[in-house]
């Protein structure tokens, strides 16, 4: 399966002063990138970077993502709309394992730089990467409203769709004292 979207830039082309990268995506880049994260479709789709050299091997990612899209909603199955925006700060060196020996990095507390490949970042898999982590993963509708009293007023009681339990019937199987 190929990226959804794409958008290399080579680590030498980063200046010392930074550079900045816009990305929008195309209709067929958001038609892509719908289809690999379970979305209905997506009318935007932007990211900003600022791309700059840190201490020593490191590279420094900062940006935002904004996109709109549309979702499911998981009670009602209906389309419905959202905003996605989120920020992103990223590190990245050529050799992230000889980087963490030299700096003694402390990795519960401090997230490690991301490997670059291949003598580039792909701001493209990052900003895709970014808009995944922010979704919703339980859309609602406005329109899907749970009625409790609905559920309870059914002269069922709680007891009528409780699973029976193994443990007690094997109990019952068990001889007497």
């Amino acid at each position: 399966m190929h990226a959804p979207l794409v958008h290399f830039v080579p680590v030498t082309a980063v200046p010392p002063n930074g550079r900045e990268i816009l990305i929008s995506a195309s209709e067929k880049e958001r038609f892509d990138i719908a289809a690999e994260c379970g979305l209905e479709g997506i009318n935007r789709f932007e990211a900003a970077f600022y791309i700059s050299k840190g201490a020593g091997p490191l590279l420094a990612v900062q940006g935002q993502i904004s996109a709109d899209i549309r979702q499911l909603c998981g009670v009602t199955l209906e389309p419905i709309e959202a905003k996605v925006n989120a920020e992103i700060a990223v590190t990245f060196t050529l050799d992230p394992i000889k980087y963490l020996v030299a700096q003694d990095i402390d990795l519960v507390n401090e997230d490690p730089p991301e490997q670059v490949q291949d003598g580039q970042i792909d701001l493209g898999a990052l900003a895709v990467e970014h808009l995944v982590l922010n979704l919703d993963p339980y859309p609602r509708s406005s329109q899907a409203i749970f009625d409790s009293q609905k559920w309870l007023d059914t002269g069922h009681s709680r007891e009528d769709f409780a699973q029976p339990n193994p443990f007690a019937e094997l109990a019952k199987l068990k001889p007497k004292p």
